[in-house]
């Protein structure tokens, strides 16, 4: 099982090629993340793939055993499968970030916080 954090230039890479994804795989991943929040009690936007390395990363998670059972066979099918989807996740949700600040006319990098 691969647990060694993406490159710089592989989380790039990643992310171009979640920012390039057409309709198809864009609803396919809507699907999963519904099955994330509805099934797993995950996050908002978030893929069951992200999900499961966030949980193995995560040395007070529960159910560490199944998520690493779940990542170890999706590394199977594409090595580092989980952290390529937290940087899809990421890319995605950077996209909506920028979509929503110009429907709102917010400038980028706006921080309500401040």
């Amino acid at each position: 099982m691969s647990e060694t954090p993406l490159t710089p230039e592989q989380i790039q890479q990643a992310e171009a090629r979640a920012a390039r994804e057409g309709w198809l795989h864009r609803t396919l991943v809507a699907f999963d993340q519904f099955w994330n929040v509805t099934a797993c009690a995950g996050l908002p936007d978030e893929t069951i793939s992200a999900h499961t390395r966030r949980v193995v990363d995560d040395p007070e998670a529960k159910h560490k055993l199944l998520a690493k059972v779940l990542n170890h066979m999706l590394d199977v099918v594409q090595p580092d499968h989980g952290a390529l989807a937290e940087a899809g996740d990421e890319q995605r949700a950077e996209t909506v970030e920028k979509t929503e600040e110009g429907a709102l006319g917010i400038s980028p990098g706006y921080n309500s916080n401040e």
